[in-house]
């Protein structure tokens, strides 16, 4: 998942992902803005899908370091992908970032993560 798992302080902040709709997600997020596009190769393989699962009607949280921001160019943002879980489990990786089947993408830096309260809510 998303952190630094090498760190044995507690995060500073922690950001809740909120599923509101009624199919399970699976979230992908890193630092590469501005650019848009998906990766190569299916994130979801790397590591077990359910880390990046969200239940419907459910919420997932995990830490954030300040220094994590602080690394960051000025024009650099994180994004975050929102997948229905459902059709990454049944649709090639290629036909996913060919086709961009993702269901929301996010930006945002650590003043719009303070504005919304480290709350980001699907849909």
């Amino acid at each position: 998942m998303f952190g630094c798992p090498d760190k044995e302080e507690e995060p500073n902040y922690f950001l809740a992902i909120i599923n509101n709709s009624d199919k399970d997600l699976l979230f992908q997020m890193d630092k590469l803005f501005p650019d848009t596009t998906l990766w190569l190769n299916n994130p979801f393989t790397t590591y077990n899908i359910n880390d990046f699962t969200i239940k419907a009607g459910s919420e997932k949280k995990f830490g954030f370091w300040e220094e994590q921001f602080q690394k960051m160019d000025d024009d650099q943002k994180f994004r975050l992908f929102i997948f229905d879980k459902q059709v990454i489990e049944s649709t090639s990786w290629e036909s996913v970032a060919n086709e961009y089947l993702i269901l929301r993408r996010y930006e945002f830096n650590f003043e719009d993560l303070i504005n919304i309260d480290w709350e980001i809510k699907y849909p």
